[in-house]
This record gives C-alpha cells, structure tokens and sequence, in this order.
C-alpha cells in the first residue's frame, strides 16, 4: 500500500506498507524535465535516511528500455550534517534502505498501472 501526502511547495510524504512494515521518506522534487526524461529529487527525511545524513541527493535520468518499458540512471550525493563523515558501511545501509523504498514503489505501480 502506498500513501502519498503533498505537504508545500515541492515536499512530498510517501508512506509504503509492506510486509506488515511501515515505511517513509520525505521527498522533495529538485527538477522534472519531460523533454529529456530527467526527474530529480532530494530525500530530505525519513526511514530511509540513515541519521547522520542531512539528504541524499537523486539525479535520475530515464531511456528506453530495449524490450519496453524504461531504465533508470541515478547518480546519488550524499549530504551529512556537520562534519560528520559516512562510514563504507552507513552508505551501504542507506543504499538498502532507499533501494527497498523503491522496489516497494515499483510492485506497487506495476501491480497498479492506473495509479495516479
């Protein structure tokens, strides 16, 4: 179950049910661009954000896939708060966290292509 909350501006909440385990981010939409299929945004908050980090920036970019379909591109920054520096091993974490937010997405829209 996906539930999706529009709070200002461009911050939206995504809450995702799975597997009886409730999860969330707050994500914020950077820049959308229909013409180059480019579509980038910040996790800005949430179960997916590992608790040194301030957000983790998504510049994604889509192409056509060859049998259908698209692939996605992404390039990840991460941004901590103070001068914390990020473990190998807090990035991986954080990697699994968002990566497992997006399967759950993904079941979800392609269970329901009329989502939306």
């Amino acid at each position: 179950m996906v539930t999706y909350f529009y709070f200002e501006r461009n911050v939206n909440r995504i809450d995702l049910m799975a597997g009886g385990e409730s999860k969330y981010m707050l994500h914020r939409v950077d820049e959308v661009d229909e013409k180059e299929l480019v579509y980038n945004f910040s996790i800005i908050g949430g179960t997916g954000l590992a608790d040194p980090l301030e957000k983790v920036q998504f510049k994604s970019k889509f192409v056509e896939g060859p049998n259908g379909g698209c692939i996605r591109g992404v390039q990840a920054q991460y941004f901590t708060k103070g001068d914390t520096t990020l473990s190998e091993e807090t990035v991986k974490a954080s990697q699994a966290k968002v990566n497992g937010i997006v399967k759950i997405a993904e079941g979800f829209l392609l269970a329901n292509p009329d989502y939306n």
